[in-house]
């Protein structure tokens, strides 16, 4: 007859008492974020905005629960950032002494610029002003629960792994804190004054608390802080800008 031997797998949560719960704190983010263009004048091409200078204009805040003027200027930050990493041809410009947030609920980012803006922006030579009207943001909480089957190995006399048997249970108890944001990526042609191009983006991002047991699902721990509105919005400025005209190489992009 053939000799089986049980090899047990060691899992740190077995050596915790029957009701001892394990909690850790993660950020998770979404799925990939993806954005919609709503307008793109035909004229709004690669050569055309390589030929001119370009800015990062104020956020304008015209929907969802106000933002601090920490939070809008990290965004400007994080948007003049990635738009200068992901299209090196566009002559990106610099534009201070202009505000870096504008709260304008109900109303629409090109009513609410300032003409100072405008102004200063046309007499440093910029043509096009990208500005975020951010559209959403809010937060939620929610319970989740679900668990785990706990397993150790079937091993045979030579050690060679034949089969797995169940154990134990292992249960969890998340509290989830999500924040969901949205907004509207406009660029204005300063010489022309019109909007050439919008894209619009949403994403949420969730923190959460977990408790772990072997005996039953847990009481929930408290509800973490929710991810910052300039860690989503950065998701969403990403996929935005990733929406640019490309640079073209012969008839290929």
């Amino acid at each position: 007859m053939e000799l089986v031997v049980i090899k047990k797998i060691i899992n740190c949560s077995l050596l915790l008492p029957l009701f001892a719960a394990a909690s850790a704190t993660l950020l998770l983010t979404s799925c990939a974020t993806t954005a919609q263009v709503e307008i793109s004048d035909v004229a709004f091409t690669d050569t055309a905005i390589a030929a001119e200078k370009f800015a990062v204009g104020p956020v304008i805040q015209v929907g969802g629960e106000k933002i601090s003027q920490t939070g809008a200027q990290m965004m400007r930050n994080d948007l003049r950032r990635i738009v200068g990493n992901k299209r090196d041809y566009i002559q990106m410009t610099s534009l201070g002494g202009i505000p870096e947030y504008i709260y304008s609920i109900g109303s629409t980012a090109e009513r609410s610029l300032p003409s100072s803006v405008r102004s200063r922006a046309r007499s440093n030579g910029v043509r096009y002003l990208l500005l975020t009207e951010l559209t959403k943001n809010y937060t939620s909480n929610c319970i989740d629960k679900h668990c785990e089957d706990i397993t150790e190995d079937i091993c045979d006399c030579e050690g060679k792994v034949i089969g797995m048997r169940v154990i134990g249970t292992k249960y969890f108890t998340t509290s989830k804190s999500r924040r969901h944001a949205g907004a509207r990526y406009k660029v204005l042609d300063l010489k022309f004054g019109k909007t050439v191009w919008v894209s619009r983006s949403d994403n949420s991002s969730s923190n959460s608390n977990c408790a772990e047991s072997r005996c039953c699902y847990p009481p929930p721990l408290p509800y973490p802080c929710p991810p910052s509105v300039a860690q989503v919005v950065l998701h969403t400025s990403k996929a935005a800008v990733r929406k640019f005209p490309r640079k073209k190489f012969g008839n290929q992009y």
